[in-house]
């Protein structure tokens, strides 16, 4: 297959072992982060696994698809950035805040 077929392929295996091993647990698929480092790369996330993640968030009724792309983006600066693609220790801590807001909607859904 070529890479985004086996992208979709490995994607799909780890969420079916993840849910065969705890099949109660609820598990939240964050988007990837927004690029700062690459327009082109920041292209790709946009075309290509940004929309990978959504159809197969839609496959499974026990993944919950939370949108980090869009709510990080607005740190994607050097306050927060260590070398315009990894998080610093600030990033951490603002990264940790998104993803909070991510199990505090599945809590309250009750997905």
């Amino acid at each position: 297959p070529n890479g985004k077929n086996q992208m979709i392929i490995n994607y799909r295996n780890m969420l079916k072992d993840m849910n065969k091993r705890f099949p109660d647990a609820k598990i939240i698929m964050t988007t990837a982060l927004y690029r700062w480092d690459s327009a082109e790369r920041t292209q790709q996330v946009e075309k290509y696994i940004i929309p990978i993640q959504k159809q197969l968030a839609d496959e499974f009724d026990f993944v919950y698809l939370y949108d980090a792309y869009t709510e990080y983006k607005p740190y994607g600066t050097t306050t927060y950035y260590q070398d315009k693609l990894h998080p610093n220790n600030a990033g951490y801590v603002k990264l940790a805040e998104v993803m909070k807001k991510a199990v505090d909607k599945v809590i309250a859904d009750g997905k």
